[in-house]
């Protein structure tokens, strides 16, 4: 992707299509493109610690698929973030910059639509959030925040902490009618044919703390 991490090199290729690769690491990705189970560890961070995002080497990544015919694939823009961990209990809070929605293809179409009130509605609702509120065996639990509605998600994520700095890595999908994002559903709506769009919005995230 953007950077060089240390001994991690992320190649976030998942949501072009293909399987997520890491190299150098431990880390395995299954072929739905989730980090496997069986390879998530428990994160063992210092008693009191404070880690705050690097928005400028951490990426997010998004995918959205008819369910018959073409998807696209982009980037959003993490403003702020970061996790603590007080005793055993593991919080933390990001806030996403909606309005910077962009296409890999540079579709500028797609990336219109995308903002108005057909889906994100940016201009009402410039920023999502999402404050997690565990880590268990490397499983997040955490509130995602979109138009102003709340939704709880689980997803698996590897972490490395080097002493200095910490790197997550995750991928996984939300519902998007469960935020109220209806539009071309084919779930909602019958008979839509090959306009039909998936109700499945899938997501990438390549995060850099520093300790602070």
């Amino acid at each position: 992707m953007k950077y060089v991490i240390g001994i991690m090199i992320f190649a976030f290729v998942i949501l072009a299509g293909c399987q997520v690769e890491t190299t150098q690491t431990d880390i395995e990705v299954c072929d739905d493109g989730i980090v496997c189970e069986d390879d998530t560890e428990e994160l063992v961070l210092p008693e009191n610690a404070n880690f705050v995002l690097d928005a400028s080497r951490s990426d997010m990544v998004w995918k959205g698929s008819k369910i018959i015919g073409n998807s696209h694939t982009g980037e959003i823009l993490i403003k702020s973030g970061n996790l603590v961990k007080d005793g055993e209990i593991y919080t933390g809070n990001f806030v996403i910059d909606m309005t910077s929605m962009t296409e890999v293809a540079k579709e500028t179409a797609v990336v219109k639509h995308l903002k108005n009130e057909d889906f994100f509605n940016v201009e009402m609702y410039p920023e999502a959030k999402l404050m997690i509120k565990d880590i268990t065996n490397s499983y997040v639990t955490a509130d995602l925040t979109i138009l102003d509605k709340t939704n709880e998600i689980n997803f698996p994520t590897s972490f490395l902490y080097d002493g200095d700095k910490l790197y997550a890595m995750s991928s996984f999908e939300i519902d998007r009618t469960l935020w109220g994002i209806e539009y071309n559903s084919g779930s909602v709506f019958k008979d839509l044919g090959d306009k039909a769009i998936k109700d499945e919005i899938e997501f990438g995230l390549e995060l850099v703390f520093d300790e602070n």
